[in-house]
């Protein structure tokens, strides 16, 4: 009996190793895919703004995509926090496996690499935040300057700007962009 638990706990444990991997690769290549997309949108950008005569078109360009942006980034971050919610749940899984093989052989607790514990890794949530970790954080502040973007440009719509040209707009807008982050 005991020969067919080990057997089936270390098919389940390498099981979800890969598991865990390839969650991780995904979340890599959403942020990248995500980063490629506001690149790319960045670059259409500059070049229309280069090319327009009309500051109302510009800003309502420019609102656009940045609320394109801002859903597009919303729902990659979205994703790739309920991967690492998994990522973590699978790493605890396999601390839990671990436990077991260290409670059947505690000669082999020398041995085992990481904690033979499901309590880590740690996902901490407090009362209205979670920690994010790896590029959950730079998919939050590409999300933060688009929201700022949309709402700066939104207000440009609104409050006309003194020698409204396109380039004064999009300075006003960076400019705007820069000083709430600072």
């Amino acid at each position: 009996m005991e020969k067919s638990a080990t057997e089936f706990l270390l098919a389940e444990f390498n099981s979800l190793q890969d598991r865990a991997n390839q969650l991780e690769e995904l979340k890599s290549s959403r942020i990248n895919f995500f980063l490629v997309i506001v690149a790319a949108a960045l670059a259409g950008l500059t070049s229309f703004i280069g090319v327009s005569n009309f500051p109302i078109t510009v800003n309502f360009i420019i609102l656009a995509v940045s609320l394109i942006l801002f859903l597009i980034g919303l729902t990659t971050l979205t994703q790739i926090v309920q991967y690492s919610i998994a990522i973590v749940s699978f790493y605890r899984k396999a601390g839990r496996i671990r436990r077991w093989f260290v409670d059947v052989n505690p000669e082999i607790l020398d041995y085992v690499a990481f904690k033979p514990a499901d309590d880590s890794p740690n996902v901490y949530v407090g009362a209205s935040t979670f920690t994010f970790r790896c590029g959950d954080g730079i998919v939050l502040l590409v999300n933060s300057i688009t929201l700022s973007v949309l709402v700066l440009s939104g207000f440009s719509l609104q409050i006309p700007i003194p020698n409204g040209s396109a380039s004064n707009n999009v300075i006003v807008l960076l400019t705007a962009v820069l000083t709430f982050f600072i």
